[in-house]
């Protein structure tokens, strides 16, 4: 079943008495599906024909970025390679140089400077392939060694 955001509980009736029920969730957004929660179960007793539930969802704890201090200030680096599916925190960092460099993933929404994502998508791999064609790089898309040693040094000088 679909549900709103922010939902919390979710009921369910014309259940079966006396039954195990069981649940997961998922958040879903224009992104995507989320991994699964863990599965959560309710059972009926023999008179009751309807359940509601506080699924058991494990807090997702997402490390933070590699920072590095330089005389110039604090500057993200970037140390993975990205291809498009891919689901990482860097990908966020990578949405906000290209929007801050003037090669936007999206005006609104998912990939703005707003909204970040996750998510590597076409929107990101568009804009990742005009910011390779415009400083002479393979426009492939693919965030790998030549691109992310190009932006790292970029960034490495401030800008």
């Amino acid at each position: 079943a679909n549900t709103g955001s922010s939902t919390t509980t979710y009921s369910d009736i014309g259940l079966n008495p006396d039954t195990q029920y069981n649940y997961r969730v998922s958040a879903i957004n224009t992104v995507g599906a989320g991994d699964p929660s863990n599965e959560s179960h309710a059972t009926t007793n023999v008179n009751y024909t309807g359940i509601e539930f506080t699924p058991n969802v494990q807090t997702v704890v997402v490390p933070p970025p590699a920072i590095v201090h330089s005389s110039s200030g604090t500057h993200f680096t970037f140390t993975k390679n990205l291809r498009k599916g891919a689901d990482d925190t860097d990908v966020m960092q990578l949405q906000k140089f290209l929007d801050t460099h003037g090669f936007v993933v999206a005006s609104s929404g998912w990939g703005s400077l707003n909204q970040l994502s996750t998510f590597l998508g076409s929107k990101t791999v568009t804009a990742l392939k005009k910011y390779q064609a415009s400083v002479g790089l393979p426009a492939t898309g693919y965030f790998g060694p030549q691109t992310r040693a190009y932006i790292n040094t970029l960034l490495a000088g401030g800008n």
